[in-house]
C-alpha cells in the first residue's frame, strides 16, 4: 500500500516539474534527455550548448537556423502578396475557386462591347493608347485629319494611332470592312496603294510600327498642319490619304460611283504586336538597374515573354528593375510554353499562345491577371523576387519534398469542394483568331463530371482575353472543370523546417494513417500518403505561407492532380462553307409549332480528297433548346462536341470528319440551361460502305 502511494506521488511531482521545466525553456522547445554523444553530434552541427538563462539546462538552438529563420520570416511574409490566376487561390480566401473572372469584364456581353469598342475609330488626341501582345485586329484614334487645303478638299489625311510601340508589322489592312489588296508589305515607314479594286488609284497608306526614333510620316507632310516635328515617336500608326474623284459621264450613266467614300473611312488593321525580350536565361542579377531598354527585342506570342516584357515596361508596365526577377523561372516558363501538342489531326501548336490587348488606363493588377492567365501561372514574389510558375505536371513526383506528421504541428484541416466551386461544364467566351477575330463562346462538357453529379450541370462561366486559338481555349477550359474536381484545401502549422518552402512548390503530403501497425502499406489506411496513393490525392501546390511569432510556420497547401495536364486530341474543326461537295442546302425556317419529343436525325456521308465525312441533320428541335451536345468517333476514341443553339437553325447540321474509320457510332443530348435531356442515351453505329456513292444518306431516328 505505501509503495502505490510513493509511486502515485513521484508521479504527480515529476508531472509538475516536467511542467514547469517546459514553461521555462526558450519559445519552441521542451526537455528531453540526451547523452554525451548526443550532445556532440548536436554541437557539431551548430548546436549552441548554452545554459538557459538561470534554469541550468543547456539548450542546442542552431544558431546559424535562427538566423536564416529571421531571414526567411521576412521572404515569406512578402510572399503573400502572391498574384493569382485562374488556375490558382489563396485557400482560405477563395477556397477551391481557381477561375475568378478577369476583373475588367462583368460578363460575357461586358466582353463582347469591349471587343467591338477595340475596332472602332475614336477621335481623340487625348486616350488611352494600348498595348498589343500577339496578334490582334484592331482599329484605334484618329490624332489628326485634314484635307489638302486647295479649294477642291480632293485629298483627306487621317493619322490613326493603333497602340504602343515598337510593334513587330501590320498584316492586313481594312477600309469600311474592305480588306485592302497593297502593292507591297507595308513596311515601316514604306507607301504603298492598293495594288486592285474598287480603292485603287484612290489610296495611298504608311505604316509607323512605333519606334523610337522613327521620322514624320511623308505621306501626311501633304496636308497642312503636319511637319517634320510631328513624329509620333513610340506608338504605332497607319497614315493614310483618301482620294476623292469625282464620277465620269459615262460612269454616272453606268450608275457607277468612282468615289467608294461615304464620311471619314474606317481604318482597321491587323496587327503583330510589341516586340519584347525573347532571351534572358542568364540575366539573374543583384543589381538594382534595368536592361530594359537595351535588350534585343522581336515578336513573340509566347506567354512568358510578354508578362516579363509588361513586369519590366518603364513606360505602360511594372518598370521593375532586373534584380526583382527571376529571370530562370520565366525562361524554364517560356520553354514549358512553348512545348508544342498536337491539339487535333493535322493541328500543331505550343501549349498556349498570347494574343491580346491590354488597356493602359485599366490597372497593373488587372492587366497582370490577363497575362497570367494566358499561361496558366502564378506570380508569387519572395526573397524579393517576382518568379512565374506554370501549373503543370510534375516530372519526377516522387522526388518531390514531403510534409509528414514530423512537421505538423497540431491540427491539419481539410476542406473539400463544394458545389459552387466544382463544375461538370464550362462556357467560355473568347476573340477567335479563325472567326475574323469576332467574339466567340464555347461550350465545354465533361461527361464522367456529369454523370458523377447525376447530371446535374454545374456550370462555371468565364472569359479568356489573352487565348484567341479555339483549340487552346476548349483544351483550357478542360483543365477548369478537372481542376474543380480536385480542390481540397489543407491547412496547417508547420515546423521551421517548412520556411524553405516556395509559393508555387508541389510538394507530397504524408498525414492520416488511422489503421493498424499491422500493415502501413496499404493505401486505404492512410488521409495522405504518396508512397501508396501515388498521384490520387496526395499532391499539393503551396498557396499560402506565413511565419507566426512562435517561430511556426501556417502553410495553406491546394490539391495538385498531376494527372490532368495532358494534352487530349479532338476532331479537326471544319467550317461549314456555302459550296462543299454533296453537303445539304443551307438551314431553313423553324417549324411553327415543333412537335414535343418529335427529333429527327438524318444524316449523309461524302467522301472527297480529304477524307470521308458525315453531315447530320438534326430537325423538329424544341425552339426552347440552349445547347446541342454530341459525342462521336470510332468506338472507344469518341469526342464530345457542344453548341450554342440558335433557334433560327432547324434543321440544325453537324459535320463530322470520320477519320476513314469503317464504323463510327455517336449520342445526342440537348441541353435547356441546367437541364439534360437525352435524345439518343447510348450509343449508336453507323456503318460506313467501303465504295460510295455520290452520296450515300439515311434516317437514324425518327422516321
Amino acid at each position: 500500500m505505501g509503495s502505490r502511494v510513493m509511486k502515485w506521488i513521484r508521479k504527480q511531482f515529476n508531472k509538475l516539474a516536467k511542467w514547469w521545466l517546459n514553461k521555462q525553456s526558450p519559445p519552441g522547445e521542451y526537455i528531453v534527455y540526451i547523452n554525451e554523444q548526443e550532445e556532440k553530434l548536436l554541437k557539431k552541427h551548430g548546436g549552441a550548448g548554452d545554459i538557459w538563462q538561470d534554469t541550468g539546462i543547456r539548450s542546442f538552438f542552431h544558431k546559424k537556423v535562427k538566423r536564416f529563420f529571421k531571414r526567411a520570416k521576412k521572404a515569406v511574409k512578402k510572399a503573400i502578396g502572391i498574384i493569382l490566376s485562374p488556375f490558382q487561390a489563396i485557400g482560405k480566401i477563395l477556397g477551391g475557386l481557381f477561375t475568378p473572372d478577369i476583373p475588367s469584364y462583368d460578363s460575357a456581353d461586358a466582353y463582347d462591347s469591349a471587343q467591338q469598342g477595340i475596332l472602332v475609330n475614336k477621335q481623340s488626341s487625348a486616350g488611352s493608347i494600348p498595348v498589343i501582345y500577339g496578334e490582334r485586329k484592331v482599329g484605334g484614334y484618329r490624332v489628326f485629319i485634314s484635307n489638302n487645303g486647295s479649294g477642291r478638299n480632293e485629298y483627306l489625311y487621317v493619322a490613326l494611332v493603333m497602340s504602343e510601340g515598337e510593334i513587330d508589322s501590320v498584316q492586313k489592312l481594312y477600309i469600311n470592312d474592305e480588306e485592302i489588296p497593297l502593292n507591297g508589305a507595308l513596311t515601316h515607314g514604306t507607301e504603298r496603294e492598293p495594288s486592285s479594286g474598287r480603292f485603287k488609284d484612290r489610296l495611298k497608306v504608311q505604316a509607323f510600327m512605333g519606334k523610337d526614333d522613327q521620322s514624320a510620316s511623308s505621306l501626311l507632310k501633304g496636308a497642312p498642319g503636319w511637319g517634320n516635328s510631328h513624329r509620333l515617336r513610340g506608338l504605332a500608326y497607319i497614315a493614310c490619304r483618301f482620294e476623292w474623284k469625282k464620277a465620269t459621264e459615262q460612269e454616272l450613266k453606268d450608275q457607277k460611283n468612282s468615289n467608294p467614300y461615304a464620311g471619314v473611312p474606317d481604318i482597321v488593321a491587323i496587327v503583330r504586336g510589341k516586340k519584347v525580350a525573347t532571351s534572358y536565361s542568364g540575366k539573374d542579377t543583384t543589381s538594382a538597374v534595368s536592361t530594359y531598354n537595351t535588350d534585343s527585342k522581336s515578336y513573340s506570342s509566347n506567354p512568358a515573354d510578354c508578362l516579363l516584357d509588361y513586369l519590366r515596361n518603364p513606360r505602360y508596365g511594372k518598370g521593375l528593375d532586373d534584380n526583382r526577377i527571376n529571370f530562370a523561372s520565366f525562361n524554364e516558363a517560356r520553354d514549358l510554353l512553348a512545348t508544342t501538342y498536337n491539339f487535333a489531326s493535322g493541328v500543331t501548336l505550343p501549349l498556349l499562345d498570347c494574343n491580346t490587348l491590354l488597356k493602359t488606363d485599366d490597372s497593373i493588377f488587372n492587366n497582370t491577371k490577363i497575362l497570367l492567365q494566358a499561361c496558366r501561372g502564378l506570380l508569387p514574389y519572395q526573397e524579393g523576387k517576382y518568379k512565374l510558375v506554370v501549373e503543370t505536371s510534375v516530372s519526377s513526383p516522387g522526388d518531390l519534398f514531403e510534409i509528414n506528421d514530423d512537421n505538423i504541428v497540431g491540427d491539419l484541416s481539410v476542406v473539400g469542394e463544394g458545389k459552387d466551386s466544382k463544375f461538370n461544364t464550362a462556357q467560355v467566351t473568347f476573340t477567335n483568331r479563325d472567326k475574323n477575330h469576332e467574339t466567340d463562346t464555347i461550350y465545354v462538357i465533361n461527361p464522367t463530371a456529369l454523370a458523377a453529379d447525376n447530371n446535374e450541370v454545374l456550370k462555371k462561366d468565364f472569359i479568356a482575353p489573352g487565348i484567341t486559338d479555339e483549340y487552346q481555349v476548349e483544351s483550357f477550359a478542360e483543365k477548369v472543370i478537372k481542376k474543380s474536381r480536385k480542390g481540397k484545401v489543407v491547412s496547417f502549422k508547420g515546423d521551421p523546417e517548412l520556411a524553405i518552402l516556395q509559393i508555387g512548390d508541389v510538394v507530397k503530403l504524408k498525414h492520416g494513417y488511422y489503421g493498424d501497425d499491422s500493415d502501413p502499406s496499404i493505401a486505404g489506411h492512410w488521409m495522405f500518403n504518396y508512397a501508396h496513393n501515388n498521384t490520387t490525392n496526395s499532391l499539393f501546390r503551396v498557396s499560402d505561407l506565413k511565419h507566426d511569432v512562435d517561430g511556426l510556420v501556417q502553410v495553406i497547401l491546394l490539391e495538385h492532380d498531376n494527372d490532368m495536364w495532358d494534352i487530349t486530341q479532338v476532331q479537326e474543326k471544319k467550317r461549314l462553307n456555302e459550296g462543299d461537295v454533296n453537303l445539304p442546302g443551307g438551314p431553313s425556317d423553324p417549324p411553327a409549332d415543333p412537335p414535343a419529343g418529335n427529333v429527327k436525325v438524318e444524316y449523309s456521308i461524302y467522301k472527297d480528297s480529304t477524307g470521308t465525312y458525315i453531315v447530320f441533320k438534326i430537325s423538329n428541335i424544341d425552339p426552347t433548346v440552349t445547347h446541342i451536345n454530341f459525342e462521336f468517333g470510332s468506338t472507344g476514341a469518341e469526342n464530345q462536341y457542344t453548341w450554342t443553339y440558335n433557334n433560327a437553325y432547324d434543321p440544325w447540321r453537324v459535320y463530322m470528319n470520320t477519320n476513314n474509320a469503317r464504323q463510327v457510332r455517336y449520342k445526342l443530348s440537348f441541353f435547356k440551361e441546367t437541364n439534360v435531356y437525352p435524345i439518343v442515351s447510348t450509343f449508336q453505329t453507323i456503318n460506313i460502305p467501303t465504295t460510295l456513292p455520290a452520296q450515300y444518306s439515311g434516317t437514324l431516328i425518327g422516321g
